[in-house]
């Protein structure tokens, strides 16, 4: 019987196939095309001497520095609210475990320090389930902050 890491490993491993695969297949559409000739242009009017002075707007964006990119320090558990099962799935990965009862779905994932339930309901009868609540809890279940549960469960690169 196959454990649980190693059913992740395999579900993994088929989704990295599945977007290597689309990832070839948008490739040769792309080879496909066939090149077009390019549309005669007319040629640039000249600069006019008020966008060549030093306090144009044109000046200023060329020498102003980009602006950063600001990278969260830590996953925020409110973006969860509102996703359906299927988000959930794709931003956290294979839960450890899906409960559901009538209307409403839970699903959980563990670390080494901590539980994360994450309650979906569903909004009206044949709808998609929503996450509308989410808990952390240590091994002991003692509360535990959902924030730094989830920076253990997932990736960075998805917060």
């Amino acid at each position: 019987m196959m454990g649980i890491s190693t059913l992740r490993t395999i579900i993994r491993r088929f989704g990295l196939l599945i977007l290597l695969m689309a990832g070839a297949a948008g490739c040769t559409s792309l080879l496909d095309q066939s090149p077009k000739a390019p549309e005669p242009q007319a040629s640039p009017a000249a600069p006019s001497p008020s966008s060549l002075a030093p306090n144009s707007k044109k000046g200023t964006d060329l020498a102003s520095p980009p602006t950063p990119i600001t990278v969260p320090q830590s996953p925020d558990p409110g973006r969860l609210l509102g996703l359906t099962a299927g988000d959930v799935h794709h931003l956290m990965g294979v839960p450890l475990l899906v409960r559901r009862e009538d209307r409403a779905q839970m699903m959980q994932y563990k670390s080494a320090q901590c539980v994360l339930d994450i309650y979906l309901y569903e909004p009206q009868p044949g709808m998609h389930f929503r996450a509308q609540h989410v808990e952390a809890r240590d091994l002991d279940g003692q509360p535990f902050d959902s924030t730094q549960c989830m920076a253990q469960l997932i990736p960075r690169t998805h917060w």
